[in-house]
């Protein structure tokens, strides 16, 4: 027996959601630390009514394919309630810098993150496009992003 299920996330009011296509469906979610596009490619009809983005999936005949299905769907709700939180608040790791001759400098146009590590030693490390740095002084500086997992793989590499 088939069944329709009905799953949805609140959209938080500083996002901007479109959905584009069918199957696969892109998802857009613009906020105010940038743009996010999902697809997602199994036959989900997806619609955006007021605060809420709902989504519709038949559910297995059997209860081998309605667990399969049942744990897709609430991945997919986690993964949209995460991201649509990460557009908002993202993840931060701070830092601070203690020695002599240390320092830090950041190039915004060629997003790169500049350390001085004692007086000879000079290290340049590549921004990925999900995360953004902000120095504070010579000493301090902080790192923040949406994607969690390379803010930290980021972080643990600068350490």
């Amino acid at each position: 027996m088939l069944r329709s299920s009905s799953y949805s996330v609140i959209v938080p009011g500083y996002l901007k959601l479109g959905i584009f296509g069918f199957n696969p469906t892109r998802i857009v979610a613009s906020g105010p630390l940038g743009r996010v596009i999902i697809s997602v490619r199994t036959p989900i009809n997806f619609t955006h009514e007021k605060s809420r983005l709902r989504w519709s999936r038949l559910v297995g005949s059997n209860s081998r394919w309605e667990l399969a299905n049942r744990i897709q769907n609430n991945n997919l709700k986690k993964l949209f309630s995460n991201l649509f939180d990460r557009l908002g608040n993202p993840d931060k790791a701070s830092f601070k810098l203690i020695g002599r001759g240390f320092r830090v400098m950041c190039s915004h146009k060629e997003r790169q993150l500049h350390l001085e590590v004692g007086y000879t030693q000079k290290k340049v490390i590549p921004l990925p496009a999900t995360v953004n740095v902000r120095v504070r002084n010579r000493y301090n500086f902080e790192l923040t992003g949406i994607d969690s997992t390379r803010l930290r793989v980021l972080s643990f590499n600068i350490r």
